[in-house]
């Protein structure tokens, strides 16, 4: 009995014991469940920053969007560094977008949780990228104060790459300047870091802006030599973006016209044009606005004013899509309102330390400005959210009714061109009743002479007659019906883009442009439609009529554009 009792009273202590080691376990469980989903959502997020920075120069809009999703998920980690290099990313991508306002605003953001956690190279990288949008939007003294600044902290630091950045980067801000001789020394200062260390890349961006500094001061044969180097040095690294080459290529064209090698010029011209044309970043306008510039001085110097001009009116217009008034300004009041708030900041700090200095002997009022400003910053903090809830929102909307309008054009087209494939069926149907219709006249014409008193002597005549009569009209059908199949089976894209444009064209004239595609002299339409010549000529006239063209525009040519 007296055993008992002391089994059940150990088990009434040893009950409670189990109970807190069991719930000390599960919270251990919970803790260490809690560290890994952190570290998985620290790695998705570094995913997606290098995912979007890898698409902010050819896909801006899908980096965008990657960039926002990680952005939010540093937001719900409350992790502020995070947060900081996502929104260089996404100031970046504005960048890319032409979008300065965002860019701007992103940018100052990165800045500011960057000096609050005292991280001198995201400081750095905040400085890098507002001196490239005050570069892109033309403003110097901003983009020299931000890049002279940013080099200041990467030349105490150990990346190579970073500091030849930078140098770069001010030496192209003096060549905005017009002081070239300023850009030369920076520009010789990177390359030499750069054939150091083998950076091809660099090394070849800093030869093309020392070439252009070259440019500027009428030194022509030692900028084409500067060109010529930094052409080698993209053909190692360029394998994927071949802008590069096509923006040395523009500047050495420019060194040539300069020389009066027009030939030269042109075939480089030429060749830059294409690499331009055949990428798909946002940065090929900065190209095309060169390559324009220079073909528009050299139609002028060849005499060809009207190409001259075309290429002006090209130039303002792609120009005009970079960087307007409007945005120029918007960029100005952005930077104009953030010192305007940086110098409230610092009379509210200074106002804030006199009046704590005067109520410091009442303790409650020092808790009453203290409650005021947590709620003051508790509020921004709030503000600031929802503007960026409201701006995801806003684009999600606007790439929701993109998808909607391309969906719908694409659905307008797949119509068109269904209504175009069943006329066709509705053609080819018509030849096999006209086939029919030949079979049908034969067999009643052999019965017709078969019944006929004629004399026998004379009826294989007859009936070598009406068999060669079946035979030609049979051959003239085939020809039809090879040149029916071959015009809108074969070429069903060529009629449907011709008759998108030009819909009231008839079909001897759509006969007529198939034949004049497949490269026939008049000669042979008109025997292949039995016809004369002179009426091939008049249908050719009228077919020229139609389409509006000039004299010195070549109809074979014209038709084969579609």
């Amino acid at each position: 009995m007296a055993i008992e009792c002391r089994k059940r009273y150990i088990d009434y202590f040893k009950q409670p014991y189990l109970l807190l080691l069991a719930l000390l376990c599960s919270v251990n469980t919970l803790l260490a469940q809690s560290s890994e989903k952190s570290q998985a959502a620290r790695e998705r997020i570094n995913t997606l920053n290098q995912t979007a920075k890898k698409l902010n120069s050819d896909s801006t809009a899908q980096a965008l969007i990657l960039g926002h999703e990680a952005y939010l998920l540093a937001v719900k980690e409350n992790d502020k560094l995070l947060q900081a290099q996502t929104m260089l990313t996404l100031s970046e991508g504005y960048l890319y977008d032409d979008s300065y306002d965002m860019a701007l605003q992103y940018a100052y953001d990165a800045l500011d949780i960057f000096q609050s956690l005292k991280d001198q190279a995201g400081i750095a990288d905040a400085y890098t990228l507002l001196g490239w949008l005050f570069y892109d939007t033309e403003n110097p003294i901003l983009s020299m104060d931000y890049h002279q600044k940013a080099e200041k902290l990467v030349a105490a630091g150990t990346d190579i790459k970073k500091k030849a950045t930078a140098l770069n980067a001010i030496g192209l801000v003096f060549q905005m300047m017009n002081n070239s001789d300023s850009a030369k020394v920076y520009f010789q200062k990177t390359i030499a870091i750069a054939e150091k260390n083998k950076i091809n890349t660099i090394l070849g961006a800093a030869l093309n802006n020392l070439g252009i500094c070259e440019n500027m001061l009428g030194q022509y044969p030692q900028a084409i030599a500067h060109f010529e180097k930094a052409m080698e040095m993209e053909a190692i690294d360029s394998k994927h973006n071949r802008l590069p080459l096509a923006e040395i290529q523009n500047q050495l064209a420019y060194s040539f016209l300069k020389l009066n090698n027009y030939k030269k010029t042109d075939s480089l011209l030429i060749s830059a044009r294409s690499i331009i044309d055949a990428s798909t970043s946002n940065t090929r306008k900065e190209k095309l606005l060169d390559n324009l510039h220079t073909s528009a001085l050299l139609y002028q110097a060849t005499g060809n004013y009207q190409r001259a001009f075309d290429c002006l009116q090209q130039y303002i217009a792609t120009n005009n899509e970079i960087v307007s008034r409007n945005k120029t300004e918007m960029v100005d009041a952005l930077h104009l309102r953030r010192e305007t708030q940086a110098r409230e900041k610092q009379i509210n700090e200074l106002n804030a330390q006199k009046e704590l200095r005067s109520f410091q002997r009442n303790a409650l009022a020092a808790g009453l400005v203290l409650l005021g400003i947590i709620g003051f910053l508790l509020y921004s903090r709030l503000r600031r959210k929802q503007q960026r809830d409201k701006e995801m929102e806003a684009m999600k909307r606007l790439l929701i009714e993109k998808e909607l309008d391309e969906t719908l054009h694409e659905k307008e087209a797949l119509t068109d061109k269904l209504g175009f494939k069943d006329q066709n069926i509705k053609e080819y149907a018509l030849l096999l009743t006209h086939n029919d219709e030949l079979l049908k006249n034969f067999i009643q014409e052999t019965s017709h002479l078969m019944t006929e008193d004629a004399d026998i002597k004379s009826m294989p005549n007859s009936y070598n007659k009406l068999v060669k009569k079946f035979l030609q009209d049979l051959e003239q059908h085939a020809n039809d019906k090879t040149l029916h199949l071959s015009s809108d089976d074969a070429h069903a894209d060529f009629f449907f883009n011709l008759l998108q444009k030009y819909p009231h064209l008839t079909e001897n004239e759509r006969k007529l442009c198939a034949q004049i595609r497949l490269n026939l002299s008049s000669k042979e339409i008109a025997a292949l439609n039995n016809i004369s010549v002179k009426s091939v000529e008049m249908a050719r006239y009228r077919l020229r009529k139609h389409f509006g063209l000039q004299k010195n525009e070549d109809l074979n040519a014209f038709i084969r554009s579609f």
